[in-house]
């Protein structure tokens, strides 16, 4: 559900390929004690990431080099931990709900909410994924044709948020899951979004929702049946681990 998730753990495992084949050591992993399970992670400041535990929202604190991780964020009951993302210039970090309906904004100094928001009734929405931006945070909603605008100010304060209609190939809700992870244009102007059903990244204007397909990707992934296909953009995670793996000292 995470591109960058993906990317970063990814990028973990690299450099601790990178080591002469006879100093290779065995896998780490970085556990995260007492979590029930492990899904977004968000890069902090240097080797720092946070990172959260779906089915309890809690969220965890960790260093990648000391390989160590502690509970940050103690999570009201009934909340969720999905994608994830900071804004590092005003120490915050964003957390999308799935199936609460629900995002929450965090302050990374301090672990205490900062705001929640309410974009769909519970179980009428799935909020999946999320991306920064100069204005705010956006979300997306793997059940319906919309996404969710939280805007931040230049002080750091989280405003009311805002619905954007789509129409297009984003708008296509057809499948059981839809809008998955998302990230933005350079310029900002636009979103790219992975649509899992349909297999493709899907270009989206910020201003009017209009979308077009940018690429339609298929990764093949190994599972019960090897030829299924899976569409880009669809990253499973490991909802029965609380590990995640760490790089080599």
């Amino acid at each position: 559900m995470r591109l960058r998730r993906a990317l970063l753990l990814s990028s973990m495992l690299v450099i601790g390929l990178a080591a002469p084949a006879a100093a290779t050591q065995p896998e780490k992993v970085i556990v995260l004690p007492g979590a029930s399970s492990a899904e977004g992670i968000a890069a902090g400041y240097g080797t720092e990431f946070f990172a959260g535990d779906l089915f309890r929202g809690d969220i965890f604190r960790s260093d990648a080099r000391r390989g160590k991780a502690e509970l940050f964020i103690d999570a009201p009951t009934g909340r969720l931990a999905v994608g994830m993302i900071t804004d590092l210039r005003h120490d915050l970090l964003f957390v999308a709900g799935g199936t609460t309906g629900q995002a929450y904004v965090y302050d990374t100094r301090r672990g205490t909410t900062v705001a929640e928001y309410q974009f769909v009734p519970a179980n009428q929405g799935f909020i999946n994924d999320v991306t920064l931006t100069r204005e705010g945070a956006w979300f997306t909603d793997s059940m319906n044709p919309r996404l969710y605008f939280v805007p931040v100010s230049r002080f750091g304060k989280p405003g009311p948020a805002k619905t954007l209609a789509l129409s297009g190939p984003a708008a296509d809700t057809s499948g059981a899951f839809n809008l998955n992870g998302i990230n933005t244009t350079p310029d900002g102007r636009a979103l790219i979004v992975a649509h899992s059903s349909r297999g493709e990244l899907i270009r989206v204007d910020a201003r009017t929702g209009t979308s077009q397909t940018v690429a339609a990707l298929v990764l093949r992934e190994r599972t019960a049946s090897p030829a299924m296909d899976v569409p880009y953009g669809w990253c499973r995670a490991s909802t029965t681990s609380a590990e995640i793996p760490s790089p080599d000292r």
